[in-house]
């Protein structure tokens, strides 16, 4: 009342000296300009206090709105315009107000996590994911879930567990990197009830009184198992639509708001109207004037699109023709032929289209044409019956039909001819990329540019033809080729093979002639060269090595067939002696499979002088005979030589290397054409001392033993023979 007395007092004061012609004392002017600063910092300070008023609710519903809308955060800028120092101040006082707990950091990295509304994928799929984080993480709420939870029997039949999270922090968590570990700190429980309803109310009452307890913020309780089913995404929907109710809510409220200051801004609104009026009516007559050179735009567009189609038509059409010039004109004998036979296939499914007796006359003129002879009367008389059936329009119709089938037929028969060669022309090209060396590169490329001329020059199909032969013979000559080429490498790898087995015999000179052959025709590209080298080493092979392989087999059968087979002393048939066999050798693998070394010794030979019972060179031993199926088990499960099977490596006198180690061992079935069989091929690399250099060889030999080793996970070579 004080200051509004005095402001009464300056007023009339002010206005007596603005009416009074005397002149103003120095001291009154010093009081007046005294009172206003006095009034004005009064002002300053009352508006001041109200302007920074904290409030640390109204901040985080700022920043919730802000991370929604996908703005960067300045948290301490945002935390000054609510009255706070920084943002820190503002989250004491906010756990202050509403009793939580919560850090600055842990407030900072809730909001910087939330992404805007629409960009948020509440879908199953990241529900899912969502799930197995939480089960998965390191929280104690994942162990409590999986060794108490989850092997928990529920006395009331239903089973709830339940945590404490924020959906849209999570979900924005997911949809952001769907690789995440773990959620934000929470709490959990989990109850049981009668029904599925009254678990999960138990369980979230339980759950939100431990919100309470724990002094949580921002989260809220959300059920994700019922008797170990996942039934996260079940609940979700629920959870946004409280959030969808609470938005349509704030909605109707900001609604009514803008009515009731829309009913203040009337008379305002009122004012504009007929400014609106005009720019409505301007707006109008712009959007005609839009849409006229819309349409004008759409025709111009649907002319140029209409005269582009009917240029491509035309174009085509002359590209067809230009095609059709290809073909040579037919003799008119010819077409002579084919108009008569027209008309009388037409006469035949047609015939009450003309008088019989009139087109008998015709057709017993023209007869002769179709017997091959043709001359001025017959072409008179033909060109007469033409005439005659041209009158009718079902013929007509049905000459058009041909006419167009006919030219559809000869477009197709040359655009083949023309595909053809271009196909014929790439794969030319190819080679060239392929061999850019060969001798035939030069005709190779002489023949596609000669290919390329024709084309571009489309003047003759005849000619086109000839450069499409001569492209086909190149291709076929290459293919043929590449196939006896193919054919030359895998001769000469089975030679090269037979070469290892016969380094120090008389055959080896030979089979290095051959390989040499081969190479020297495969040099030379030559089709004949390369065939007929080809057959030699074939014939050669069979010859050396096949033949004599067959006529061993042979005899071997025989011996086979003659064979006598005993068993402890006594006489038996094969097939009791393999049945024997069998018994004992399920008997042995049953002993290896115990988890020991065995003490048998798997053996095969090759002419069947094996002979089952106890080892001669190894003592405390049983020889078991094994047949060549079972060879390929043994040999493709055994992993390294046993100890006395190395020494022998050592030993042998083919390498004259002393000391060292074996590595990189492999053991296959390969065929033995020394034996004329199967056997256990072994490669491996020996390193050691040779005429005192240290040195790396590649070796390989035959292994006809075996034993089994449980600490190697599988059987041993016992010995190796025929050392390279």
């Amino acid at each position: 009342m004080n200051l509004d007395l005095n402001k009464y007092n300056e007023i009339k004061l002010i206005k007596y000296l603005k009416t009074s012609t005397k002149p103003v004392p120095k001291e009154i002017i010093y009081f007046i300009n005294m009172l206003r600063f006095l009034i004005i910092v009064f002002y300053f300070f009352l508006f001041s206090e109200a302007a920074y008023a904290k409030d640390s609710k109204g901040l985080f519903e700022q920043l919730v709105i802000l991370a929604e809308r996908g703005h960067e955060i300045n948290f301490d800028n945002e935390a000054k315009k609510f009255g706070y120092k920084n943002f820190s101040v503002a989250v004491k006082d906010y756990k202050k107000e509403f009793d939580v707990r919560i850090s600055t950091e842990e407030a900072k990295s809730l909001f910087n996590d939330i992404l805007p509304e629409g960009e948020i994928e509440y879908t199953k799929e990241n529900a899912d994911k969502l799930f197995e984080v939480i089960i998965n993480s390191k929280y104690k709420s994942a162990k409590r879930y999986k060794k108490k939870y989850l092997t928990w029997d529920p006395p009331n039949g239903y089973k709830a567990f339940a945590i404490t999270l924020n959906i849209k922090r999570e979900f924005s968590r997911i949809t952001k990197d769907p690789n995440i570990k773990s959620i934000a700190k929470h709490t959990w429980t989990w109850w049981s009830g009668s029904s599925k309803n009254l678990a999960v109310n138990l369980v979230m009452n339980a759950c939100e009184a431990d919100i309470k307890k724990y002094r949580i913020p921002f989260q809220e309780c959300m059920v994700i198992d019922i008797n170990g089913d996942n039934v996260l995404y079940e609940f979700i929907p629920h959870i946004r639509e409280a959030a969808i109710n609470k938005r349509v809510k704030d909605k109707i409220l900001l609604a009514e708001k803008e009515k009731e200051e829309a009913n203040k801004k009337k008379a305002e609104e009122a004012k504009k109207k007929k400014a609106e009026e005009l720019k409505k009516k301007r707006a109008g007559e712009e959007k005609k004037r839009l849409e006229k050179e819309k349409l004008e735009a759409n025709r111009k567009a649907d002319e140029e699109k209409k005269r582009l189609l009917e240029e491509k038509i035309k174009q085509q059409k002359a590209l067809d023709e230009k095609k059709l010039s290809l073909l040579p004109a037919k003799p008119i004998e010819e077409k002579a032929k084919k108009a008569l036979i027209d008309i009388q296939k037409f006469i035949k499914n047609n015939p009450d289209e003309f008088d019989i007796l009139e087109i008998s006359e015709f057709f017993i003129k023209t007869k002769p044409i179709l017997e091959n002879s043709f001359n001025e009367q017959l072409e008179k008389d033909l060109n007469s019956l033409i005439e005659y059936v041209k009158k009718s329009e079902n013929f007509q119709s049905y000459l058009k039909e041909i006419e167009i089938k006919e030219r559809e037929k000869n477009l197709e028969y040359i655009e083949g001819k023309l595909s053809l060669i271009n196909e014929q022309i790439a794969i030319v090209t190819n080679f060239l990329y392929e061999e850019p060396n060969s001798i035939h590169a030069e005709n190779w490329l002489n023949s596609v540019k000669k290919a390329k001329l024709k084309l571009n020059n489309f003047n003759s199909l005849d000619e086109i033809l000839v450069s499409s032969n001569e492209m086909g013979t190149i291709i076929s000559n290459q293919e043929t080729l590449v196939n006896l080429n193919s054919e030359s490498e895998e001769l000469i790898l089975e030679l090269k093979g037979y070469l290892a087995e016969n380094l120090t015999t008389d055959l080896a000179p030979k089979i290095l002639d051959q390989i040499e052959n081969i190479k020297k025709s495969l040099e030379a590209e030559n089709n004949n060269k390369v065939n007929m080298a080809n057959e030699n080493a074939s014939n050669f092979i069979n010859k050396i090595f096949l033949e004599p392989k067959k006529k061993s087999e042979k005899k071997k059968a025989k011996a086979e067939k003659e064979k006598k087979y005993y068993w402890q002393g006594k006489e038996v048939s094969k097939e009791e002696l393999d049945e024997k066999l069998n018994a004992l050798s399920l008997k042995t693998k049953t002993t290896s499979s115990s988890g020991t070394d065995s003490k048998t010794i798997y053996t095969y030979y090759y002419d069947g002088s094996c002979t089952t019972g106890p080892s001669n060179l190894y003592s405390g031993y049983y020889r078991q005979c094994i047949n060549e199926y079972e060879l390929d088990k043994y040999c493709s499960n055994t992993k390294n030589f046993t100890v006395s099977g190395a020494k022998q490596i050592v030993l042998l006198p083919w390498k004259k290397m002393s000391g060292g180690t074996i590595s990189n061992v492999r053991f296959r079935i390969a065929q033995n054409s020394f034996y004329n069989g199967k056997g256990c091929y072994a490669q491996f690399t020996r390193s050691g001392i040779l005429n005192g250099t240290s040195t790396r060889q590649n070796m390989h030999g035959w292994v006809s033993s075996f034993v089994y080793s449980s600490s190697d996970g599988g059987y041993l070579a016992v010995n190796i023979g025929a050392l390279r």
